[in-house]
C-alpha cells in the first residue's frame, strides 16, 4: 500500500515502514512522480504536515449511502446527486476550525472518503476513470443545518436567500488528508475501506466506502461531464449514517473529530471558539 503524505519541506511517499522524499512537487505532476517512484529506503517525513493537495474544485456528492438516506427517511437517489464547494475551504489534519460568528449553533459534521483527481479530464467515461485518479483520503465536511435549511426554503419559494454553497464552504470547512492512498492498480469498483467518525472519542459514523450507492468510477464520470477536472481536484463522495442533526448533537468548541479511513492515517481537527 503506497501513501502519499505532503509536509511543508515537501512531499513523501511511504510504502509500509519505508519512506522516499520525493521533493517539492506540484499538484499537477503527483500522479507522474509517484508512479515512476522507486528506491524506498527507511527515513522519516519531514517538516510540518499540510494539506497533501490543494483543490482549485472541490465537489461534494450527497445523499451516497443508504444508512444516510435512511436517517433523513428518504429515497437513494437515481442518480449521483454532485455539488460545488471550493478548494479554498480545504485545511490540514490537526488544524483548528472556528464557529462561524453568524451562524454558531448547528454545525454538523460528515465522514467522507475523498477522491482525488491526479490527471486533466473531461467528459471521460467510467472505464476510464481509473486512469485520472491519483487516489483517495479522508475529509471531514463540516455543515451549517440552519443556513442549509434556510437556503433550501428560499430555493423552493423561488425567493431571495442564502446560497446553499454558503452552508458547506466556509472557512476551514473541508479538513482532508493527511494521507492519500494511491489507487493504481486497485479496482475502484470493489474498494473495500471502513469509514468511521468519532467525535470526543464516541464512534458516530461506521460504515464502509464499498457501501456508497455510486461508486468512484461513477463518480468522476458524472463529475468529468460538468466541467474540466485538474490534477488536485477532490470529489467528497458522500457520507454514512449517523450525522449529529438527527441527535441533536451539533459541535461545540473543543470537540475533538477524529475519520479513519481504512488504514490511512486519521485525519483530526478540533472545534474552536466563535470566530471574532
Amino acid at each position: 500500500m503506497r501513501r502519499l503524505i505532503r509536509t511543508t519541506s515537501g512531499v513523501f511517499l511511504r510504502e509500509g515502514s519505508k519512506v522516499l522524499a520525493l521533493g517539492p512537487i506540484a499538484d499537477s505532476a503527483l500522479l507522474d512522480a509517484a508512479s515512476t517512484a522507486t528506491g524506498f529506503a527507511e527515513g522519516a517525513i519531514d517538516g510540518k504536515i499540510v494539506a497533501p493537495v490543494s483543490p482549485g474544485k472541490l465537489l461534494l456528492v450527497g445523499v451516497n449511502y443508504q444508512s444516510h438516506a435512511d436517517e433523513f427517511g428518504m429515497a437513494p437517489p437515481e442518480e449521483p446527486m454532485l455539488g460545488d464547494s471550493s478548494g479554498t475551504a480545504v485545511i490540514a489534519s490537526g488544524a483548528t476550525v472556528p464557529l462561524p460568528a453568524r451562524y454558531p449553533d448547528f454545525m454538523d459534521y460528515e465522514a467522507e472518503m475523498g477522491i482525488v483527481i491526479g490527471r486533466a479530464c473531461e467528459t471521460i467515461s467510467e472505464a476510464e476513470a481509473a486512469d485520472y485518479v491519483l487516489g483517495v483520503t479522508p475529509v471531514i465536511d463540516l455543515s451549517l443545518r440552519d443556513l442549509l435549511f434556510k437556503a433550501l426554503i428560499a430555493m423552493r419559494a423561488k425567493k431571495d436567500g442564502p446560497a446553499l454553497g454558503e452552508a458547506k464552504t466556509f472557512p476551514g470547512s473541508k479538513p482532508l488528508g493527511p494521507e492519500i492512498l494511491l489507487t493504481s492498480g486497485i479496482n475502484l469498483n470493489s474498494l473495500d475501506m471502513p469509514l468511521t467518525m468519532r467525535v470526543n472519542g464516541d464512534l458516530r459514523q461506521s460504515g464502509n466506502v464499498a457501501e456508497m450507492i455510486f461508486k468512484i468510477p461513477r463518480l468522476v464520470a458524472e463529475a468529468s461531464r460538468k466541467g474540466r477536472l485538474a490534477p488536485g481536484d477532490v470529489i467528497s463522495s458522500g457520507t454514512p449514517g449517523g450525522v449529529g442533526m438527527v441527535e441533536g448533537n451539533f459541535l461545540r468548541p473543543g470537540d475533538t473529530l477524529e475519520v479513519r479511513l481504512g488504514a490511512l492515517a486519521p485525519l483530526s481537527i478540533t472545534i474552536g471558539e466563535v470566530a471574532s
